[in-house]
């Protein structure tokens, strides 16, 4: 095993760790690289990335943002799942979740493009599932939360509105036979 840790704290702040790679002037910055080994007859290996607990303050954050650039197209980020050859098991799943909350509100999911210049479109939305060959294509569930002793969510299906052209359309259709 390797095991790379900072130096622990009982009255301040623990230590740091830090890995990057050096900046480049004319080529391309170097890469950081996480894997795992793979197996040939047990469960691969996992990656776990958590940030800190506490029992008096805030939890830490995890932070996973792309690359910004000005003469370019800015970085991806990309969470995908495993995928599987034998037909015994599924694919992997992603999920994203928020925190609860024991005694308060639990967090927020959101899920949003970034606003555009004035000369440029605002990013897509896209909400699908994949399509199949001989079984029934994924579902989509939009629902809100459930309530014992207060009021349940709402569902919001709302266009943007336009100062200078026209309104979005809101369409619901069903799929060809």
């Amino acid at each position: 095993a390797v095991s790379v840790l900072s130096g622990a704290s009982t009255a301040g702040t623990a230590g740091s760790v830090v890995v990057s790679t050096g900046a480049a002037s004319g080529g391309a910055a170097g890469s950081v690289s996480v894997g795992v080994g793979s197996t040939d007859s047990g469960p691969g290996g996992s990656v776990s990335v958590s940030a800190g607990t506490s029992s008096g303050g805030s939890g830490g954050s995890v932070s996973v943002s792309a690359g910004t650039s000005s003469g370019g197209s800015g970085g991806n980020v990309v969470v995908s799942a495993g995928s599987t050859t034998d037909t015994r098991y599924e694919g992997g799943h992603v999920s994203v979740v928020s925190g609860g909350g024991s005694s308060s509100s639990s967090g927020h999911v959101v899920v949003s493009s970034s606003d555009a210049t004035s000369a440029g479109a605002s990013g897509w939305l896209t909400l699908s599932t994949g399509t199949t060959q001989s079984g029934a294509s994924g579902a989509v569930s939009v629902l809100s939360g459930a309530s014992t002793a207060g009021t349940a969510g709402s569902v919001v299906v709302s266009t943007g509105a336009a100062s200078g052209g026209a309104a979005g359309s809101v369409s619901v259709g069903v799929g060809s036979t």
